[in-house]
């Protein structure tokens, strides 16, 4: 069984890096969501929490601008700024591209 690619593991291949800014644009609320990557591939939110998957930030992130609880893959979501706005889900695309057994 594969294992599912962390930021932590995109951090060490050198395809992430702490510090990176993560958007969100919410066409819907019309809002701009931002985080960014910390060390230990942990995702800080605007407020300052901290959260070790992008889905689990995204949905917290969400709750402050949304009453709705719903589930939010923060996989496509959040887009890496210093890439372009490239979303996470095709980062960790290279990365199995990259490291595939």
């Amino acid at each position: 069984m594969k294992s599912v690619p962390t930021l932590a593991m995109l951090i060490d291949a050198g395809l992430l890096a702490v510090g990176d800014h993560l958007l969100w644009n919410r066409p819907r609320s019309g809002d701009l969501v931002t985080a960014s990557i910390v060390a230990g591939g942990l995702v800080r939110i605007e407020d300052g929490r901290q959260f070790d998957t992008p889905s689990r930030a995204a949905q917290e992130a969400s709750k402050r601008s949304t009453s709705k609880r719903s589930a939010v893959d923060g996989w496509t979501v959040w887009r890496v700024e210093r890439l372009g706005g490239v979303p996470l889900a095709d980062v960790r695309r290279q990365y199995r591209e990259r490291f595939a057994t």
